[in-house]
């Protein structure tokens, strides 16, 4: 679950297959992005209600035929994309029918209820099913995980719970703001808002004309630890190499600054998030020809080892020595003022432009809505040259390494 948080979607940019397609149903509200993640989907927390039983399953649709429409609401989705799914295989799993659908270079799991009114994308597992598990006992699972994830970045609250369509229905509240979630009948699987695919599809929003300059201004918001924000890293790496000096390619981080010191800015992921946010954003501004290098050699050596905090930052300090980046000015950079501002300056401009989902990719103001391959980006950053240079004839991979999702 990781991968829903959507807006309409100014603010996922970069590719949008499946996933993104079906999240560009509604707009969203950048706090629901605390609660969905590539790697982990901040979730849920309950109220007090009494409840002696599982949420029932009322007028439940055969699983071919719900997996039937589910693939004909995914394909009025993707039209606009001029994309189609395939079925790969539906089963019942956690109190929910798992419809798998093939799309571009793989298979997207996606859980609709058994009465085949709402469609979530992949869940977010919370530990072992419990069936029969009640409404109060899935809420206090729901808050004990979420709150777990949530360490160092405040606390969630309750608002209600309630069942409908088979499932549970939970409304936390977190920094200012409420959140719909909901939870599988067992209690094992916890998901952002689904969408009703008894309603008909949203009119999908035309692709706008690229803003042509001499020198585009190419923008790719991301977060460190998000997965998909590497994959866009990697994407993008080629075109940077092709089109490096002739257009300005950044890198911009999705963070919130409160103060002027570490302990104020949140991310996503965490505090650790945070400390790589920063050196990233200190290496691209005090060693900018580096920075692309470290990302290819940090996500493939380091970020494996998230989980232990001390070993990867030994890991980023082996890879900046490496690479001969002045580790002393990296360093006084990340845990100072400068630091700070080089993020709050990220911040604003990615509220200034609604980038809340990582990646996102802005060129020359406009929200990129394409493939994420090397040659996609490449083409969209080639159509926004008001006369694009020789090396616009280069042909670079169309291949997508995974179906894309976005933190």
């Amino acid at each position: 679950m990781a991968q829903t948080g959507p807006r309409a979607q100014k603010g996922t940019g970069t590719p949008r297959p499946m996933h993104d397609a079906m999240r560009s149903r509604a707009a969203v509200d950048p706090i629901v992005l605390i609660v969905i993640a590539a790697i982990a989907v901040l979730a849920v927390v309950v109220i007090l209600m009494t409840s002696a039983s599982p949420p029932p399953v009322v007028g439940g649709v055969p699983p071919d035929q719900c997996a039937n429409q589910t693939l004909t609401y995914v394909n009025q989705l993707l039209s606009a994309q001029g994309t189609v799914a395939t079925l790969a295989s539906v089963t019942e799993t956690n109190g929910m029918y798992r419809v798998n659908v093939s799309h571009l270079y793989g298979q997207v799991p996606l859980y609709v209820t058994r009465d085949c009114t709402l469609l979530f994308n992949d869940g977010e597992e919370m530990g072992a099913p419990q069936p029969g598990t009640t409404a109060d006992a899935c809420a206090d699972r729901t808050l004990a995980y979420v709150n777990e994830l949530l360490a160092g970045q405040g606390t969630a609250s309750l608002v209600k719970v309630g069942e409908e369509h088979g499932i549970y229905l939970v409304t936390i509240f977190y920094q200012g703001r409420q959140i719909p979630l909901s939870t599988s009948p067992d209690c094992a699987l916890l998901f952002s808002d689904g969408l009703d695919i008894t309603a008909p599809p949203p009119t999908p929003t035309p692709t706008p004309e690229p803003v042509k300059t001499d020198r585009p201004s190419v923008d790719l918001y991301i977060m460190s630890f998000c997965p998909y924000g590497t994959q866009a890293e990697a994407t993008m790496k080629p075109v940077v190499d092709l089109l490096g000096k002739k257009a300005d390619i950044r890198l911009r981080y999705i963070t919130t600054v409160t103060g002027t010191s570490v302990s104020s800015v949140r991310s996503l992921h965490g505090a650790v998030e945070v400390e790589e946010d920063l050196r990233q954003v200190c290496i691209q501004t005090h060693a900018p020809t580096n920075i692309w290098a470290y990302l290819t050699r940090f996500n493939a050596e380091c970020y494996p080892l998230t989980q232990n905090a001390t070993v990867m930052r030994d890991c980023s300090q082996n890879v900046t020595a490496s690479l001969g980046i002045d580790g002393g000015k990296i360093q006084t950079c990340a845990t100072g003022t400068e630091g700070i501002g080089l993020l709050a300056t990220d911040e604003e401009s990615a509220s200034e432009n609604d980038a809340t989902a990582s990646p996102t990719l802005i060129i020359n103001g406009v929200v990129y809505e394409g493939e994420r391959t090397p040659e996609a980006y490449k083409q969209a950053i080639c159509g926004s040259f008001t006369n694009p240079p020789p090396e616009c004839a280069t042909v670079l991979t169309s291949q997508q390494a995974t179906v894309a999702g976005s933190c």
